[in-house]
């Protein structure tokens, strides 16, 4: 210690020099948290550090999907994770030792993730009945609220339809129910390139299919004005479907249950701090204000967390994961949220 003091590494008073002992326990004591994520925009203060959740020393560890969902279902290789809400419902029922928090960083409107095959008898909703149709896996989040919404606004009877996955679903030991018909593409082929072979009639897919974004002849959205279609369903449902939520492993939340609500916490002042950072930057965009504005007008806060801002969504989709057969029976859905998120409420 005289060698230090000699250096000058402890000019400050004895009052200092104990509060930054004090600093470094309270630094030492915080617990250790990996947490795999896609790098939204409403992470990004999470990202760089400029959130940093109570008592928790984040590592954040940027993985795309699918690879990340398979990482943690198989794997359980994060402590936390963003992860497919519509794979988190089958994988809990089976099992799987995670639970989620009411945050649900990525959500995305659905009608424009329908793409087709101009065909005379393919033009509208109701001509998909009986088609192959193209999805990622059948426990697929924009699968399961695209059959879903087509279903119940458009009539469409699914139960004549093939669909032809590009890999094995993510709830490991899933089957399809009895009457669904499941067939896989082989090896590491993908539906877009089957899309433009002909050997689909429709595609749901997350992304925009590579041909249809090149303009290959033939192809185009069920939805040309897809717009119009979400706007009136939002104006109608309120309800902007969830994609991913977030999760945590339980052995992590039986050890210290203080964490999710932590990050919680974490998670809305990240998303508070990204919408303030929006209305003040100078983006490339033309007329970007004028955009975010129209939407605010149109959807109000369309990214709340919480669990009763977000139940008629959740409802909702455990009711399209019933009737399409992924869930055996039906969650209550208090009880699919860590018990110290259940009454928290943004600020």
């Amino acid at each position: 210690m005289q060698c230090l003091k000699r250096r000058g590494f402890f000019k400050q008073s004895p009052q200092a020099t104990g509060s930054l002992i004090k600093q470094g326990e309270k630094n030492m004591a915080r617990l250790k948290i990996t947490f795999s994520c896609t790098n939204l925009d409403r992470a990004r203060p999470l990202i760089d550090g400029s959130v940093q959740p109570e008592g928790i020393d984040l590592n954040i560890i940027i993985v795309s999907v699918p690879e990340r969902h398979d990482r943690m279902t198989r794997h359980l290789e994060f402590d936390a994770c963003e992860y497919s809400f519509a794979t988190y419902l089958p994988a809990r029922e089976r099992g799987l030792p995670l639970t989620a928090i009411p945050v649900f960083p990525h959500r995305q409107f659905r009608h424009e993730s329908i793409f087709i095959r101009e065909k005379p008898d393919l033009k509208e909703p109701k001509d998909l009945a009986g088609r192959l149709i193209g999805v990622p896996h059948y426990t697929n989040s924009t699968g399961v609220w695209v059959q879903g919404i087509l279903a119940r606004d458009y009539s469409v009877d699914f139960s004549a339809c093939t669909w032809v996955t590009e890999r094995d679903d993510e709830v490991p030991g899933w089957q399809p129910p009895p009457g669904v018909k499941v067939e896989r593409l082989p090896g590491a082929e993908r539906l877009p390139a089957a899309l433009e072979r002909g050997d689909l009639d429709v595609l749901i897919y997350p992304p925009v299919p590579r041909p249809v974004a090149q303009k290959k002849p033939g192809l185009r959205r069920l939805f040309p004005d897809y717009r119009v279609e979400e706007i009136a369903y939002y104006r109608r449902t309120r309800i902007f479907p969830i994609m991913h939520c977030v999760v945590i492993r339980d052995d992590i939340l039986e050890r210290y249950p203080w964490v999710a609500l932590s990050l919680a916490k974490a998670w809305s002042k990240a998303r508070r701090l990204m919408q303030e950072d929006l209305l003040h930057r100078s983006p490339s965009l033309l007329w970007y204000s004028e955009y975010w504005e129209k939407q605010r007008e149109t959807f109000g806060d369309l990214w709340a967390y919480g669990l009763e801002a977000n139940r008629h969504v959740i409802e909702q989709e455990i009711e399209f994961e019933i009737e399409q057969g992924i869930l055996r029976k039906r969650p209550v859905a208090d009880e699919l949220f860590a018990a110290t998120t259940r009454d928290w409420v943004e600020e």
